[in-house]
């Protein structure tokens, strides 16, 4: 980033607390102000519609229960000079221990700075040291920023390592990113 603003980033685990211990306030705290931050064009995109601030927040730490969203295993929160900017959230698939959903959202006034990016990085990093080999990302088809960001990281030098891959499922892109070594895939595939 060019342009020296301090980006730091925090990892919180939601789930492994209680929905009101002191952590997981701060963290609503952090996601409603980087929502309440974003255009309605970004939040529509990235929520598949308008989204409820306080709902948004609360399903993450687990103090509103949904039948749908569960508790997040893993939020990543991006700060540029120590505000909020961006957040990725990371659910892991009870049926599929190998596979954890994400979904991320950078402020509309900051993104193409490289956080989203850093997040991934992070994200790769973190779900790696827990086993995980693919990571899940659902994108609304009109998301022409989610989607040319994706096809940019998946070029990303610092994310060479990582298998990108594209399908269409229900009216969504879906984005699978295979964390397993790519020579390891490829030493799998063409045994000696």
């Amino acid at each position: 980033m060019g342009n020296q603003e301090t980006i730091a980033l925090r990892v919180f685990h939601p789930k492994q607390q209680a929905p009101t211990a002191l952590q997981n306030t701060m963290l609503e705290e952090f996601i409603r102000e980087i929502v309440g931050q974003s255009s309605l064009a970004d939040l529509r995109m990235r929520f598949f519609g308008i989204p409820d601030i306080e709902a948004i927040a609360g399903r993450i730490t687990g103090r509103i229960v949904d039948s749908y969203e569960q508790p997040r295993d893993i939020v990543i929160v991006a700060f540029e000079n120590q505000r909020p900017v961006a957040y990725t959230d990371i659910a892991r698939f009870s049926q599929q221990p190998g596979t954890a959903e994400i979904s991320m959202l950078v402020r509309s006034d900051r993104q193409r700075r490289g956080i989203g990016k850093a997040m991934l990085q992070q994200v790769v990093c973190e779900l790696r040291a827990e086993g995980v080999k693919q990571i899940e990302s659902y994108i609304h088809p009109e998301n022409s920023k989610m989607k040319r960001a994706l096809q940019k990281w998946g070029q990303a030098q610092e994310l060479q390592d990582v298998q990108f891959r594209k399908s269409f499922r229900e009216g969504e892109i879906v984005y699978r990113l295979g964390l397993e070594a790519k020579n390891t895939q490829e030493m799998a595939s063409h045994p000696l």
